[in-house]
């Protein structure tokens, strides 16, 4: 009994350490839907991945631009 709860916190504790992260860029698209630009990507992890993933799509005229994590 002793040795499953040394095992189970051991695994809880490395499982706690993992960052969420992914790689995120800004995609512009135009009314038909075409890419118009792509940003260079970044990686994001926990919060502000959070954030990126949550913020609402721009829209200038016809463009609307929106963060892509993969």
């Amino acid at each position: 009994m002793k040795y499953l709860f040394v095992i189970l916190f051991i695994t809880f504790a490395f499982s706690s350490c993992t960052k969420d992260c992914k790689e995120c860029k800004t995609v512009t698209t135009d009314a038909q839907g075409n890419v118009v630009q792509t940003s260079s990507s970044n990686e994001y992890c926990d919060e502000d991945l959070e954030k990126k993933e949550n913020e609402e799509p721009v829209v200038v005229g016809d463009n609307t631009t929106k963060w892509v994590c993969e």
